[in-house]
């Protein structure tokens, strides 16, 4: 959803339906935009699964409740995991409230590991968190996934993701 369009579906629930509670979005642009109407109309606003530390953070207001994490949880566990003296860095995130928070709070916990941010690149989430340009990265090799020749599957194939599947590389 767009924020505009967050903020009208939010206006339609107080007014036309009165309802008593707010409950989302899963986008933190979204919730971001919303949050001033839960102070307006003094209801509840229940923050789940948007993180930006903005939410609760500077952008918080008496009616806000956060059920999960936050950006600067998610940062400082990756920053634990692979930040060090030494430790060369580039983030790519998306370019609204939840990628600037998240990279904003990753630098900082890097930094205070030793590690040096080489590159921050903000994409337009739109179109597939690409990375613009690679010749701007630090690295004498870039390597990505390229999926080719996908195919559908006519009928879904059940996946469970195993718990502790990520992996953290060091470039």
């Amino acid at each position: 959803t767009k924020p505009e369009v967050a903020v009208q579906k939010a206006t339609k629930l107080l007014e036309d339906d009165a309802v008593d509670f707010l409950v989302g979005s899963s986008s933190s642009g979204d919730t971001l935009a919303v949050l001033p109407l839960a102070e307006e109309y003094e209801k509840i606003m229940i923050v789940e699964p948007a993180v930006a530390d903005s939410i609760t953070g500077s952008e918080f207001n008496p009616y806000i409740f956060r059920t999960a994490r936050n950006s600067s949880q998610d940062a400082y566990a990756a920053a634990a995991a692979i930040a060090e003296e030494g430790v060369k860095i580039a983030t790519f995130a998306p370019d609204y409230s939840f990628g600037w928070d998240g990279v904003s709070a990753f630098k900082t916990a890097a930094e205070k590991l030793g590690a040096e941010i080489v590159l921050e690149e903000y994409a337009n989430s739109i179109d597939k968190h690409c990375i613009t340009d690679t010749t701007t990265l630090p690295y004498k090799k870039t390597y990505a996934w390229i999926i080719a020749n996908a195919k559908r599957y006519e009928t879904p194939r059940p996946y469970r993701h195993p718990n502790g599947a990520i992996i953290w590389v060091k470039l």
